[in-house]
């Protein structure tokens, strides 16, 4: 009989979900991040908010602080995406939080989670870039090689249909060769388009 594995514990679950805590005291201006790292242990950080701030992205800076000047009035701290400048790269992260008022209702904390979502997201851009690509193709199957296609049957019936002279069949011929040769074009356009969208 099999032995069943311990259940995996917090920080290997925050680990294989790209996910990091955070608490952010207004009053002293601190935010702590904790992350989980791969030994099973927390990397933890204390931050000043403006430390944080220029963290973010310079197109998300101010959506951030209007997040933050509307906690108070709205009571409610909303999901949101922001891209966080790292060293190596822009990290797209998904942050949720709570707020949490004390006693009095006039001081508050803030808590919650950011999940490094780049990963996600260049998946979903690359899934974006193929989709179109397979529209082109699309289209190009439906239109240019329907078109060519029904020229080479509509020749095929003036040649077959008629009786022509050998000038007149050598045009038709001709014609066949010609849009045989644009059916091939095309085919190879398709083919190299199939081949771009598998990189």
């Amino acid at each position: 009989m099999k032995k069943m594995l311990e259940e995996p514990t917090k920080q290997q679950v925050e680990f294989l979900a790209n996910i990091s805590s955070w608490r952010w005291n207004p009053e002293t201006n601190k935010v702590v991040l904790s992350s989980a790292t791969n030994n099973n242990e927390y990397n933890v950080s204390s931050l000043s908010l403006r430390s944080v701030l220029n963290h973010i992205d310079d197109d998300d800076r101010e959506f951030f602080l209007s997040v933050i000047r509307q906690l108070i009035k709205t009571e409610h701290f909303p999901k949101l995406y922001v891209r966080l400048l790292s060293d190596q790269a822009v990290k797209h992260v998904f942050i949720n939080g709570k707020i949490k008022f004390n006693i009095d209702s006039r001081s508050f904390s803030c808590y919650g989670i950011i999940q490094d979502v780049s990963e996600a997201r260049e998946l979903s851009e690359l899934l974006k870039k193929q989709n179109k690509q397979l529209k082109d193709i699309a289209w190009m199957q439906s239109h240019e090689v329907r078109s060519e296609v029904a020229t080479i049957l509509g020749l095929i019936e003036l040649l077959t249909g008629n009786n022509l002279s050998a000038s007149e069949q050598n045009e038709i011929l001709q014609g066949i060769k010609t849009t045989g040769l644009k059916l091939d074009s095309t085919i190879k356009k398709i083919d190299a388009q199939t081949f771009i969208s598998e990189r």
